[in-house]
């Protein structure tokens, strides 16, 4: 990569070990051309069989993890802010909360004690309130999904859900400057977080793999 390239990538990971990096899934989730959420969707909507149940729950959680990023896209604030409704993530436990004051909590958020949560749609979610609520749902329609609660899952396939923090940290990270106009990026990132969307960040955009259709 070019020098100045590497200075801005010094820059982004300095920003993103203060304020997170976006927790999205990224294309390679989606299949060639998103063929496994088009499919996944068929299943939802029964407009397709599930019977190959191993395939069928892959496809279900593309489509997850299409409106998780759907919601993060649309968000109008800065990953290290909160809104009022937002079901918020405690760092530290896990444990989950709405927010209903958001200058009380917008302290512990700067700390990166707490971060905003995007939907992992399923039957047992916490669901959020106002405006971040009216954003899922239509993140759902945008998608041609029923929207949330009304989603049934599919024979044989678990579909309970989660929420998701729509930021993480980088941890350990160094990035190194090779003679050969290289760069090394070493980092951890918290367990279901992608290299590839760090990669994109630092440096993109490039062209993620989509892999294979399932």
């Amino acid at each position: 990569v070019s020098d100045t390239l590497a200075a801005r990538a010094q820059v982004r990971m300095a920003e993103m070990l203060n304020l997170g990096m976006p927790n999205r899934y990224g294309a390679q989730r989606y299949g060639r051309e998103g063929r496994n959420v088009q499919r996944g969707i068929e299943i939802l909507l029964a407009q397709r069989s599930a019977r190959d149940r191993r395939a069928a729950r892959f496809e279900v959680s593309a489509v997850q993890s299409a409106v998780f990023d759907r919601v993060l896209q649309d968000r109008p604030v800065a990953l290290d802010r909160l809104e009022e409704g937002d079901v918020a993530r405690v760092e530290g436990s896990g444990g989950l909360f709405l927010v209903e004051d958001v200058d009380r909590e917008s302290e512990r958020a700067s700390r990166f004690e707490i971060s905003p949560t995007g939907p992992i749609f399923g039957t047992k979610v916490m669901t959020p309130q106002g405006e971040p609520a009216r954003r899922e749902h239509e993140a759902h329609l945008a998608l041609g999904l029923p929207v949330p609660g009304e989603i049934r899952a599919p024979r044989g396939i678990r579909l309970r859900g989660a929420r998701r923090p729509l930021r993480v940290r980088p941890g350990e990270a160094r990035l190194e400057r090779g003679a050969d106009q290289t760069l090394r990026i070493e980092c951890t990132l918290p367990a279901g977080s992608y290299a590839t969307v760090l990669v994109h960040e630092l440096v993109g955009p490039f062209e993620e793999s989509s892999g294979p259709d399932s």
